[in-house]
């Protein structure tokens, strides 16, 4: 029995499968998972990544991040709001474009070893963007982002929901090998436990606000 990387509940159980990878689905909090076994190496993952071309030289990502950007920025923040972009990859694109429009923003991520000390300092703001997917150690991910959010500061998350469970295997966003976790809306309530508050809005699709209480 695989416990769930997010609720730890042990009522996960095999919702499909391909020539790659099992997937479980956790009938507590609905997150739809990829067992350990399953998981890319290091660096394999990194290689995956390279093939993206995720840089500032590609103007049709950086104006998605842009968009990820103007949405994230008007959420009610304090004029000197401390911003963090986690999981930033190799080249911090979001990083740059925040600093650019005049924001205090730090870039992070582990993979890169670029930041390495972000998340002992507190932010107002994180955004996560294309991130949760990818994450190994889901729930330990995540209590790192509540602890490092200020309180009442907001956690920005973008990854695809998915709708229907039986539509998995035909969804582009799973056959990404890279991608090890998938969630549904509701499966927003749980994260926002292990941030520290509430979930203060959500799109049902693909953006997901968290607000630190106190």
């Amino acid at each position: 029995m695989v416990p769930c990387p997010l609720c730890l509940s042990n009522s996960a159980e095999t919702l499909a499968r391909d020539a790659r990878r099992r997937y479980l689905i956790c009938r507590a909090c609905r997150l739809i998972f990829v067992p350990p076994e399953y998981h890319l190496s290091i660096d394999d993952e990194k290689k995956r990544y390279a093939l993206h071309h995720n840089t500032p030289n590609d103007p049709e990502y950086v104006r998605y991040l842009a968009g990820v950007a103007d949405a994230a920025l008007r959420l009610p923040l304090p004029p000197r709001a401390r911003v963090l972009d986690f999981g930033c990859g190799e080249h911090a694109v979001l990083a740059g474009i925040l600093k650019r429009r005049g924001w205090e923003c730090a870039a992070c991520d582990p993979l890169y070893s670029i930041g390495g000390d972000a998340l002992r300092r507190m932010w107002d703001l994180i955004v996560a963007c294309e991130v949760l997917e990818h994450m190994r150690d889901l729930r330990a991910g995540l209590a790192a982002l509540g602890r490092a959010l200020a309180p009442g500061g907001r956690l920005v998350v973008r990854t695809e929901l998915y709708a229907q469970e039986s539509a998995l295997l035909s969804w582009w966003y799973a056959q990404d090998a890279t991608h090890m976790n998938f969630f549904h809306a509701s499966t927003a309530e749980t994260i926002a436990g292990l941030v520290g508050g509430g979930v203060e809005r959500s799109d049902g699709k693909n953006t997901l606000v968290f607000r630190k209480t106190g």
